[in-house]
């Protein structure tokens, strides 16, 4: 949806700017507006890996591998899960 993708757009550039927050906010935006997309999940998770949310990146880590659309070979995905996981110290 274009709502979807002009808020992904903005996450990107927010992104570039090192806005951590605000883009994990556009990004959560988009999410609402396409559900089943991986990379939206992963760029939220990569902010908020930069903001140290760990829970929040293994949350979405989780998300974008259940998505029904390659989600599950995203490497991307499966790294910021482990990361997640180690920084909790749950492996």
């Amino acid at each position: 949806p274009a709502g979807a993708q002009e808020a992904r757009a903005l996450g990107r550039t927010l992104f570039r700017e090192a806005k951590w927050l605000e883009s994990a906010a556009a990004f959560s935006e988009a999410i609402e507006g396409c559900t089943t997309s991986h990379t939206l999940y992963t760029n939220r998770a990569l902010c908020n890996q930069k903001l140290q949310l760990w829970s929040q990146v293994e949350s979405d880590a989780l998300a974008a591998i259940q998505c029904p659309k390659g989600g599950s070979s995203s490497v991307k995905a499966h790294y910021l899960l482990g990361k997640a996981l180690l920084e909790q110290g749950k492996l």
